[in-house]
């Protein structure tokens, strides 16, 4: 499994193609900005814009009958036991959550179709960020990725939680996700597996990180409803490893460097023939 995201300086340093350093003492600078725009006006234009759009649409589309398939097991393995999860519940949105790719592009496709969304992410997002950076020892760096990676949009490191330890104490943080807006799910439709995947049974004041009962959860994993296809798949490719990041990360990457990171991380060549 291959994980890639921007590297951890990625926001702090903004260099053009001319190597120019578009520095802001904001994580999201004017540039950025105004590179979300263009993005935002070209990403399903042209050959490669229709089957981005045709990719999404497809992918949201089997994601909702996934969804279904979970929900179906979660009852399954929990018939003599409540579920307590519930509508205003965001103790376990603090977690690190990780996203395939093809989940990246299609939250991605789902905020430029809702642009309140996207305002709101983009406007939670640096905060959420400079928390994160704060505590980056609680995540492991890893040599740059094999993908064809542009260093000025791609970065290169490999970023993810170290164990579960850490993953336990990143939670202890409380540092909420940036999609959580007044206490819910901002893109739920289209919401990562692994966050649909985790349920509970027990009062949901121990999921709470700061709890001292433990919770008692259960995780259906993505890999028991994805095939293959589902999970190589993209555009009209297949990868030839699944390719996860932390979902955050990877969402404003796509949305600030647009479909050049998306091909460079991929490792697809924009002049093959799609």
């Amino acid at each position: 499994m291959k994980e890639v995201s921007g590297n951890n300086n990625c926001h702090d340093k903004i260099v053009d193609s001319a190597g120019n350093d578009n520095s802001s003492s904001s994580i999201h600078s004017e540039w950025e900005h105004i590179s979300i725009q263009q993005n935002n006006n070209i990403a399903y234009n042209g050959d490669i814009g229709r089957l981005r759009k045709e990719f999404c649409e497809s992918f949201i589309a089997n994601k909702q009958k996934v969804f279904e398939k979970i929900n179906q097991e979660q009852k399954r393995k929990t018939i003599y036991e409540d579920i307590t999860c519930h509508k205003g519940c965001a103790n376990c949105c603090v977690l690190s959550v990780g996203a395939s790719i093809q989940e990246g592009e299609s939250i991605v496709y789902y905020l430029y179709q809702n642009k309140d969304l996207l305002n709101y992410f983009l406007m939670a997002y640096p905060n959420w960020r400079a928390k994160v950076k704060s505590h980056e020892h609680l995540f492991h760096k890893e040599p740059p990725c094999d993908a064809k990676t542009n260093a000025n949009i791609a970065c290169g490191f490999q970023y993810k939680i170290i164990d579960d330890l850490a993953e336990y104490a990143y939670s202890r943080l409380n540092i909420t996700c940036p999609f959580l807006r007044d206490g819910v799910c901002s893109i739920y439709e289209v919401r990562p597996l692994v966050c649909a995947g985790l349920i509970a049974t027990t009062p949901s004041e121990r999921c709470n990180p700061q709890s001292k009962e433990r919770a008692r959860q259960y995780q259906i994993t993505n890999d028991y409803f994805i095939d293959d296809t589902d999970t190589y798949k993209f555009y009209v490719k297949d990868l030839k490893k699944p390719i996860w990041s932390i979902m955050p990360i990877m969402v404003y990457n796509i949305l600030v460097y647009g479909l050049e990171w998306v091909l460079a991380v991929t490792g697809i060549d924009n002049n093959e023939k799609m």
